[in-house]
């Protein structure tokens, strides 16, 4: 597991930080490919479990490290389609953070837009769990496929986070700049 800080632009300090897999071995494939492996294998709920307890574990200890403000720092974790699918998913999270001794209100969820939109209604069940358990939720990869935004705004997410290359596209000129600014707008309103 690779953490990547993630750095508020106006102080400079770091914010938040993402929890990541990574296969450190040479010539490994990236996330890209070992992850769709993993899930056509049935190794991504054992692989998914193992990330998110070591997450867990790290921001307790970072949490108990620092005497931080309850919403001042949150790491983020990758939730994969079947982990989210799984009828046990709820209460596994909320046993691995009591087992890692953190707060659900530490770690944010990353759920991509598309698995939420797949079956939106049990991903909005299931979503709203986890918030009342005091986990924070993040649609992640947000406008990498076509985005249905009535089943979006019904869907119980604090965080919209922009595909790539949507933020590649904002960097190489002014439309996507737009674009991008667009998308900040409205997640803002939802």
């Amino acid at each position: 597991l690779a953490f990547q800080p993630i750095l508020d632009l106006r102080s400079g300090r770091i914010a938040k930080a993402e929890a990541l897999l990574r296969l450190t071995l040479p010539q490994a494939p990236g996330p890209a490919v070992f992850v769709p492996a993993a899930e056509r294998h049935g190794l991504i709920g054992e692989l998914g479990a193992a990330a998110f307890r070591r997450a867990a574990e790290a921001a307790a200890r970072w949490s108990r490290m620092t005497p931080l403000a309850p919403d001042s720092f949150r790491l983020g974790v990758n939730v994969a389609p079947r982990q989210l699918e799984a009828e046990n998913f709820v209460e596994t999270a909320l046993k691995i953070c009591a087992e890692a001794g953190c707060a659900p209100n530490l770690l944010t969820l990353e759920i991509t837009e598309s698995t939420a939109l797949e079956a939106p209604a049990e991903a909005a069940r299931r979503l709203e769990k986890l918030r009342a358990a005091g986990f924070r939720i993040a649609l992640d990869d947000f406008g990498a496929a076509h985005s249905d935004l009535d089943r979006l705004a019904a869907l119980p997410a604090d965080l919209l986070k922009a595909d790539a290359l949507l933020v590649e596209r904002a960097a190489s000129g002014a439309q996507g700049a737009r674009l991008l600014a667009s998308v900040g707008a409205l997640a803002r309103s939802l």
